[in-house]
């Protein structure tokens, strides 16, 4: 659609194009009432234009739509407005009776076949129904789906103007001033010019950065303006532009009097410098509308911007208070010309912050103050105030150490009169204690004295205390004494005998501890002490003669042993004393079947525990009492033996008396028997 859009446009250009030249080369004019009021031919339309002007050209086509099929005609509409300024139309003839307007753009058709025409003013309204042409071809859309030829449709609207009568252009506007030098500067007056806005360019001849530039409004034949803050005994260079706000025109400088448009600054006089209010404390100002920067002094002057552009400032020397001080002024542009200014500089000149004061750092306080040395009438005195209680005044001989205080001196006169009042002045005094300590110490505590000097505090102060604490392994362990004053003795009490202690004294003032100052440590020792008893004693007989003793004790014997005595009694009598470390303990080759009475104590080396005591007896003697009845048994045996031999060996005689009777008798009735040899036996056998 886009393509065809811009085709349609394309063509109704060529149209206008063509018509329009159509009308320039035809000259006639209709009549109004005439048969060619019902010619179909179009109106012939003759524009004379000195410079015609199209503002603006709509069209406006109804879109074919390509997907509907739609083979309605699609018809663009065209507006012409012509810009109004220098333009001459002439209406188009509608007939012999209707006059000429004004030229106009042409008015195009592509081919109308009635023409409506209505003319109000000046304004002529023409509507064109447009058919086929024969010179010209009927836009078609060539796409997926063809549609039929738009029929094009032209309104056209053109407004006409009347070519106004020329004008002879305005000569341009003249202007004219003067300078004069006056004092501080120049005075410019602009005479016989044109009333309007005024531009004034100034700057050093030759130095173009120096410029300056400023608008003025000129209301009458003549006026004047002054230019000041410029440097004496200079030359300027100065220019006087009309603004013009004629269109088309250019900004117009005037003429000057002055040769090559230059002048010179008249020269400073004395007069010309004021004494002016100090606007920085120690300083001494004067004022001129002068340019300084063309001015030097003696001592050297500095400028300032709380001071503004028209004042000087020099800076006054501590020795310079109350004397008379004297500033030489010098115009560097006019020859080196001096001028001398001398003041009387009274205190009101002090810059209270150039006042050298400085802060004590002992007891009794005092601040070192330097005040200026030719102010002989001059005295100081502080008052001191401590950080949280600023309702509260102290002077300095009531300063206390460890404590903050901003102190502020009040500068009087002879009469009482206070001129000025110092910078606040910061004070800490901070006594550096040297604490000689003593020490001695018991099985349970431990005594430390002190003794208390300072350098920078001639006397020690009162609410000064020390805080003594010991403490041991493992960390943690700590044990504090109540505070003592210095040259008191600090008890620490409730340790442990015969352990390592390290103590700390600690400076106390106020019931706060003091800041930044560092404890004083000793180490010490306590004394032996008691031990523990033992625990779980087990007194035993394992054979009839000898006593097992067993103990438990503690690993802190509270002294530098740790043992136990083991004491065996019997009959009121020590019979052994034995001192061990291990828990176990023989007693061997004792008395059978006696008591006796075991005692046992831990002994630390200096001290034993309480004891703790436990009786056994031995029993009889076994091994006298086992040989004996092995002897007993022996001697029992043997005579068993010897009576049953003595038995044996008197009826071995019975029997051989006996025997020989009786052999007797068996010879007689022995039956005798044939035995063979042993030797036969054995060969049979084998």
């Amino acid at each position: 659609m886009a393509g065809l859009c811009g085709l349609k446009i394309l063509l109704l250009w060529i149209e206008i194009i063509s018509l329009a030249n159509c009308q320039d080369s035809s000259g006639e004019t209709g009549n109004g009432n005439g048969p060619e009021n019902s010619n179909p031919s179009p109106p012939h339309t003759t524009a004379v234009s000195t410079s015609p002007s199209l503002s603006t050209v709509s069209v406006i086509s109804s879109p074919a739509s390509t997907a509907a099929k739609s083979t309605s005609p699609s018809v663009p509409i065209v507006s012409i407005t012509p810009s109004p300024p220098h333009t001459t139309a002439a209406a188009p003839a509608m007939s012999s009776d209707t006059p000429t307007a004004a030229a106009q753009p042409p008015l195009i058709s592509s081919a109308p076949t009635s023409v409506s025409t209505n003319q109000t003013n000046n304004s002529t309204t023409m509507s064109a129904t447009p058919t086929t042409h024969p010179n010209k071809t009927n836009i078609q859309t060539d796409s997926d789906n063809k549609t039929s030829p738009a029929v094009t449709q032209l309104n056209t609207t053109v407004t006409p103007t009347t070519q106004a009568p020329p004008t002879t252009p305005a000569p341009p506007p003249q202007c004219s001033y003067t300078v004069t030098p006056i004092k501080f500067g120049f005075q410019i007056n602009i005479t016989s010019s044109t009333t309007g806005n005024y531009n004034i360019t100034i700057n050093e001849e030759g130095r173009p950065d120096t410029e300056n530039k400023s608008m003025v409004q000129h209301s009458s034949q003549n006026s004047s303006h002054e230019i000041k803050h410029l440097k004496p005994c200079t030359e300027y260079e100065h220019s006087v532009t009309f603004i013009d706000t004629s269109a088309g025109r250019e900004n117009i400088h005037c003429n000057s009097t002055e040769k090559d448009n230059k002048t010179t600054t008249i020269e400073m006089s004395k007069d010309d410098i004021k004494d002016a209010t100090s606007c920085i404390p120690g300083y001494v100002c004067y004022q001129t509308d002068w340019n300084i920067t063309s001015l030097q002094s003696t001592p050297n002057k500095i400028q300032d911007e709380r001071c503004g552009s028209k004042t000087l400032c020099v800076k006054l020397g501590y020795n310079d208070i109350c004397t008379d001080f004297t500033t030489t002024i010098t115009s560097e542009t006019c020859g080196n010309s001096s001028f001398n200014f001398t003041k009387n500089i009274s205190i009101d000149f002090l810059n209270v912050s150039e006042i050298n004061q400085t802060a004590p750092t002992e007891l009794p306080a005092k601040i070192n103050t330097t005040l200026p040395p030719n102010c002989k009438s001059l005295s100081i005195d502080y008052s001191c105030r401590e950080r949280g209680r600023v309702n509260e005044s102290k002077k300095l001989s009531e300063l206390e150490p460890f404590t903050d205080y901003n102190c502020t001196g009040q500068i009087k006169d002879n009469d009482g009169t206070v001129k000025k009042t110092t910078a606040p002045v910061h004070i800490y005094i901070k006594c550096d204690f040297d604490i000689n300590t003593k020490k001695s110490s018991t099985n349970t505590s431990i005594e430390l004295s002190s003794t208390t000097t300072s350098k920078n505090c001639q006397q020690v102060p009162q609410n000064l205390l020390y805080n003594c604490s010991c403490s041991r392994h493992p960390p943690g362990y700590k044990i504090t004494a109540n505070n003592h004053p210095p040259g008191g003795t600090c008890h620490v009490t409730g340790l442990q005998p015969y352990t390592n202690y390290t103590c700390e004294v600690q400076p106390i003032y106020n019931n706060k501890r003091v800041p930044e100052s560092k404890s004083y440590s000793v180490t010490e020792k306590t004394k032996s002490g008691i031990p523990d008893p033992v625990t779980n004693l087990k007194v035993t007989v394992p054979e009839h003669n000898v006593i097992h003793v067993k103990c438990d004790h503690s690993k802190n014997s509270k002294g530098p042993e740790n043992k136990c005595r083991v004491r065996l009694i019997t009959g009121g009598v020590i019979v052994d004393k034995t001192d061990t470390p291990n828990s176990n303990l023989e007693f061997r080759d004792l008395s059978y079947s006696t008591t006796y009475t075991v005692k046992v104590t831990v002994f630390n080396g200096d001290f034993e525990s309480e004891p703790k005591t436990d009786t056994v007896h031995t029993q009889y003697n076994d091994k006298a009492v086992i040989g004996f009845f092995i002897f007993l048994i022996i001697l029992i045996i043997s005579v068993v033996v010897a009576v049953v031999v003595y038995k044996l060996y008197i009826k071995k005689r019975k029997e051989s008396r006996n025997g020989v009777n009786e052999g007797v008798t068996l010879e007689s009735t022995a039956i005798y028997m044939n035995v063979p040899p042993r030797e036969w036996h054995h060969k049979e056998t084998h």
